[in-house]
Parts: structure tokens; sequence; C-alpha cells
């Protein structure tokens, strides 16, 4: 049975949550497949393993003594990933937030916890400088991190007629204010994501413009856990139920 409401843990509406009340109710969701991924995003989860992390973050704890549909469908050491997503599962925006999550069991009672963590990428997410001019122009790069309100560094690059430089933004995941200056002329600054989806963002210079593209999941794949092999293959996740 679960101890904790889950009518308050979403915040929403009983008429809202009947779907999903009735199909915790009705015995959990069937053929669960674990999630290996590094980061697991919330948007993504089955309705009934959203229920529980939404009922652990209202009441700093979601207990139950059934089975717990979070461990069944995360591995345990994935990072729980807060972020908003299009349709098709692409990542969006800014102002992403990442936890750990802590299960322990004591006398027949399982508990779901989180903590919030500071993850990093294994590689720098990074600008892809794309000179669209007939001639050589020079690149000047600001990079602050938004919630600390510093410039973490100064980056410059020279770039050819019709070619490509790469300049690092960070491996760290956060929002970063970039401002990028052209011979002095043309400036541009924009508020950049960097995210478990990865993708770099390329700057494409013309000679009387600066356009900043975010290519985010740029592989062209879906996020972890959803349509790539993970959970349930008839259920679009919590986001489409809700």
């Amino acid at each position: 049975m679960m101890r904790r409401t889950v009518l308050a843990a979403t915040g929403v509406s009983a008429a809202g949550l009947v779907g999903c009340l009735d199909r915790i109710g009705a015995g959990g969701p069937p053929d669960t497949v674990t999630c290996t991924a590094d980061f697991v995003p919330y948007v993504m989860l089955p309705v009934e393993v959203a229920n529980e992390v939404d009922a652990a973050f209202a009441d700093g704890a979601y207990e139950t003594d059934g089975e717990l549909y979070y461990d069944d469908a995360v591995e345990r050491d994935a990072i729980l990933w807060y972020a908003g997503h299009d349709e098709r599962g692409y990542a969006l925006g800014e102002g992403s937030e990442y936890y750990e999550s802590r299960i322990a069991t004591e006398d027949g009672t399982t508990v779901l916890s989180f903590e919030k963590a500071a993850p990093s990428l294994g590689s720098r997410v990074a600008l892809i400088l794309r000179n669209r001019t007939e001639e050589t122009v020079d690149v000047a790069v600001s990079i602050a991190a938004v919630d600390e309100d510093r410039s973490l560094r100064e980056e410059s690059a020279t770039v050819a007629a019709d070619s490509t430089e790469r300049v690092p933004i960070s491996s760290e995941l956060g929002d970063y204010d970039v401002t990028i200056d052209v011979d002095d002329r043309t400036a541009r600054t924009e508020t950049l994501p960097v995210t478990p989806a990865g993708g770099d963002t390329e700057v494409q210079i013309r000679n009387d413009d600066v356009s900043i593209w975010t290519g985010g999941w740029d592989r062209g794949e879906p996020l972890p856990c959803f349509d790539a092999g993970g959970w349930w293959p008839d259920d679009r996740g919590a986001a489409a139920d809700m």
C-alpha cells in the first residue's frame, strides 16, 4: 500500500489523476525494463513511476509496503534529470535539475528519497563557429555560468572563410551566458543549456548577422530509456498521460 498520497504530491486535481491512480491500484505496469542510462529524464518516466517520484519530492520520501516501481524501472546509480522536452523527446530550454535516488528497505517497508546532485558530462559541449562570409574573421567568446553570475573564461578563434572552428563551453551541466563578438562589430549573447542530451551549438557568422542554433540531441536519437529500448513500449510516459 502507499503511505503517501499521490494527490498531495502532484498538486493537481483528483479528476486529472484518476487514470494514474487506477493503474497503480490495478497492480502497476507490466513487463518492467530497467533503464541503465547514466541520466534518466523525469518527463519520460511511466506514470506509475513518476507518481512515486512526485510523492518523494512532496513529502521528503515515498514509502510503500508493496513493490517500488522506481526501483524496477531505473538503475540505482542513475541520475534523475528534470527538464522540458518536446513531443519527439528532444531536450528543450534551461533550468535542468539533477537528483540521486536513495532507496532503503526495513521491516517490509521500502522508502524512496532524492538528493540534489551536481554531475558532469564526460566531454565538453562546444560552440561550432561557422564562417559564412568570404573573409577570415576574428571571434571573441565570453562564457559565464548563469547561476554563479561570473565570467568563467574568455576564448578567441580565427575562422577562415567558409570554415569552422570549435570552442569548448563546459562539461559541467548547467546554463551558460555566451557572448560572441565578431571583429569587434557584431555581438550576440545567448543563454545556452549544457544537458545530458549533449549536442554542440552552431554559430553561423554572416556579413551583418550572427545566428545561434542549439543542436540539442544532435545525433538524431531519442532520449535514453524511451524509444531506444527501455520501459513500456505502449506508454508515452508521464508527460503524455498527466
